[in-house]
Formats: C-alpha cells, structure tokens, sequence
C-alpha cells in the first residue's frame, strides 16, 4: 500500500439553483491487485471491500490496508478441461455485508460461490453450467438467493443471447428465470425492496422485470439511442431511479417507476472519430447512497461524478489508467475505482475520500 496525495476540485455554477457546486476528492491510498478487478463492492459497514477478476477474488481489510481473503481459480486445470475462463469477474456481498459471492473457474465450469464474511466458510457452491462468461451478480435483500447474469452463446441465426439464474442458498438448487434472446446480459441491479430488477441489452433497450414472476414490467429505451448495448446499469437506494451507459458513450438516469428519462450526461464522448470505439465507452455506473451523484468510468482513464438532477459534472479523477469499476461506501464519503495496468506498473484499486462538501445540496 502507498499513499498517494492527488486532490481533484471542480467548482461550477448549479443552473438550477444558482449556488455554487464544489465536490473535492482526494486519493487517498491504493491496494495492489494481480489483474483488473471487474467489479466492486464495499461492505455496509465500509471496513470491508470485495473485487472479482478473471481468476482471482478478492476481500480487503479497508482500515487495515490489507487482503483478508485471496481466492484463486485453478488456472491449469481449466486449461486441461478445456473450460473457458470468464472475461469478467462477478463479485458482490449481501446487503447485510454477512456473505459475499464470487466466481472461481474450476476444472469442470465456471462456479459461482457464496461464504460467510466472518469466518471465510463456505455455504454454497453452484456450477453455472450454459453461462460461459457470467458479467454479474447480485445478492437478493434477504440474503437468501444470488442472481446470476451473462453471456450463454450463440443461436442458429448466429445471434447470441444470455440468462439470468437464481441460486438458491437455503434449497442449494440453481433455477434459470430469464432468457435473451438476440442479446447478452451484461449487468443487472435489483431493488432493495427486492420485488423488481432490472438489466441491460443491446440496441440500447433496459428491461424492468418483477422478481416474483419474472415477468417484464416494462422496457425502456432512449428515443434517439443506436443500436449500442447497455453495459452497466444500477438503481438507486430509494428505488426511483435507473442508470445507465454503455457502447454509445452516454449516461442516463431514468424514472423508475414511468421509464421516463430525467437526465443524460455525455461528458464520456470522444470527439475524435478514430478513438471512439476505445475511448468512450461507459463500462460502469453508481448511484451515491443519496442518489444526488452519478459515478461513471470507461475504456480512457476518468471517472466522472454526474450531480445529474443540476445538471452538471460535480468531480472529474484521472486515475492513469482505464477504469474497470466504481463503488462507492454506504455512506457516500469514499470511492474504489478498479484500475488496469495500461496507465500504470501494474492493476490496481485506489480509493479516494470526499474531503470537500457540496455546497448546493446542504
């Protein structure tokens, strides 16, 4: 671990109230990683912090700097079997921070796993079997079930198409809820009232589905969107809002409960034709815990904070290298954004810490 002292202040003008916006971030330490961590998670409490890679899960101790548990996939024995390795690494805790889940590549498939945070024990294993490269999980508010998303393949008209599965912790049984066809499932987020979730598509297209028939409660797409897919969605703690983004370099944030689109943020977009296709790209978004602010990071190396009901960009880190994944802490105040080794000696997670107030929103 090294500290490393960057500050980052962006001061404009709110046009809808007129005060003066200020969001100050400060890097504050860094932990290593083996490879470009895929996905992030904080713990409620903040003292823990979980990052899936292709081979490797990881748990740290945030006050202590330091790696509590360091699980690894058996890298030869997939390559003996044949298995094909995730290009992502799904990890996430339960809402409760008691059990945390992750993927680890065996040599028979690709399993999802569950342990206890407190003592690293076991108390479920699942072969996710068609899911070649599964992009997501999330833990329903119970604790009880993990819901698996990703890519399963491709159909004879040569268009692929993913699945959503549920893995049941009490039952041990895994039990598919949802199949796309002509589209991957590369995210999905869910409510914490537990009774909808939503995922993204291709051709721009967000579905809101109930989890108690799995059943579509509606589709969302922007007028003006192109045929990009949606890579990254999340929803708000008090469940009113959607984010998205994706291959066509936008962010939006989107009504819950009408599908109407409140905001969009195209701060992403690269002007320059040639680098589009790898600079633009929103590879994830995160509502703050207040849903005032939207953090979103790409293929280039910024993380952007979007105060989207103003209108405006309240921060912008440049973490010298592409951002894998955001997260932010239950209480707001810190960043773990996932950084590869293009822009710097090796894969990382830094965290920054908010050490100046927004002063349009106090």
């Amino acid at each position: 671990m090294h500290v490393n002292i960057l500050a980052v202040t962006l001061l404009l003008v709110s046009p809808a109230s007129g005060l003066l916006a200020s969001d100050r971030w400060t890097r504050a330490e860094t932990l290593n990683a083996d490879e470009a961590l895929t996905s992030l998670e904080f713990s409620r409490n903040g003292k823990s912090l979980i990052g899936g890679g292709n081979f490797t899960l990881r748990l740290w101790d945030v006050q202590g700097k330091s790696p509590i548990v360091k699980i690894a996939s058996d890298r030869r024995a997939a390559d003996a079997k044949d298995i094909r390795p995730a290009m992502n690494g799904p990890a996430a805790f339960a809402m409760d921070g008691s059990a945390f889940a992750g993927l680890q590549v065996s040599s028979s498939a690709n399993r999802l796993v569950v342990r206890r945070a407190a003592d690293n024990q076991e108390v479920g294993s699942f072969d996710l079997g068609e899911i070649v490269d599964p992009h997501d999980l999330e833990f329903t508010p119970d604790g009880m079930s993990v819901l698996a998303a990703g890519f399963v393949g491709y159909d004879e008209a040569l268009l692929c198409y993913g699945t959503i599965v549920k893995c049941d912790l009490s039952t041990k049984k895994i039990k598919k809820v949802v199949e796309v066809r002509g589209s991957d499932v590369d995210s999905i987020a869910i409510s914490q009232d537990g009774k909808w979730c939503v995922f993204g598509q291709s051709r721009g297209r967000i579905s809101v589905l109930s989890t108690t028939t799995w059943e579509s409660i509606r589709e969302i797409r922007a007028k003006d969107a192109n045929d990009a897919d949606i890579i990254a969605v999340d929803v708000s703690r008090d469940g009113r809002w959607i984010a998205s983004g994706g291959r066509d370099y936008i962010v939006r944030v989107w009504e819950s409960d009408t599908g109407k689109e409140r905001g969009r943020f195209a701060n992403h977009i690269i002007m320059a034709e040639r680098e589009r296709e790898l600079s633009g790209m929103v590879r994830t978004v995160v509502f703050s815990p207040d849903a005032r602010l939207v953090a979103s990071g790409g293929v280039n190396s910024i993380v952007r904070l979007w105060d989207w009901k103003n209108g405006i960009e309240a921060a912008k880190l440049d973490c010298g290298g592409r951002v894998w994944s955001v997260a932010f802490s239950h209480d707001g105040n810190s960043l773990a954004i996932s950084v590869d080794g293009s822009g710097t000696k090796r894969p990382e997670v830094q965290i920054w810490k908010r050490t100046g107030p927004n002063e349009a929103s106090e």
